[in-house]
């Protein structure tokens, strides 16, 4: 459909370009691949993490990621080597089956019960785990929160931040521990 949009629109080029795809033809791993997550039940894809900086060592470790990312085991790779390309016509790196052959391709868009994969889950994780290799020596990645704000000083008393709870007492009646040289008026 797009192909023909801009065919009409005069991009011959693009239009007019044939089909490269061969089944015995080995990956590319160019500059101009990228990797998909395929959720074999349901067809449901979305870009790998770090899916444009591939190579012929990346594919367990990004199918990990994968099973990672949606929480099924039941996942594969798939490439698509030129971006100009329609994503249908991506092809499993591990089979080279088309996705457009896969039995579930799209199926997704018909359900009505779908989840999504968790993405940020696997961001947290990685960041998690980048943090925990910060060394004193090392301390470009490390993750330190910022100093919270002096509390304010209202008719001589401090006020600081008191976290809702389920007591029932007033958040005025319970007593709050200052830490810290006291912030007393001039």
């Amino acid at each position: 459909m797009i192909r023909a949009r801009l065919s009409a629109l005069g991009c011959t080029q693009v239009a007019a370009r044939q089909d490269r795809r061969k089944s015995d033809r080995p990956l590319s791993f160019t500059g101009q691949a990228m990797l998909y997550c395929v959720r074999l039940k349901d067809g449901y894809y979305f870009p790998a993490p770090n899916a444009q900086f591939v190579n012929a060592g990346h594919y367990d470790n990004t199918l990990d990621r994968c099973r990672y990312i949606c929480n099924d085991k039941a996942m594969d790779v798939y490439e698509l080597d030129d971006i100009g390309r329609e994503t249908e016509e991506m092809a499993s790196v591990k089979t080279r089956q088309s996705y457009k052959d896969l039995p579930s391709a799209f199926a997704y868009r018909d359900t009505a019960d779908f989840q999504g994969c968790d993405l940020p889950r696997y961001y947290r994780r990685a960041d998690e785990m980048r943090a925990r290799t910060v060394t004193p020596k090392n301390m470009e990645a490390a993750v330190i929160p910022l100093p919270q704000a002096k509390p304010e000083l209202l008719d001589g008393t401090v006020t600081a931040y008191v976290p809702e709870t389920t007591e029932t007492r007033p958040a005025a009646l319970r007593k709050v521990r200052v830490v810290g040289t006291p912030f007393l008026p001039n």
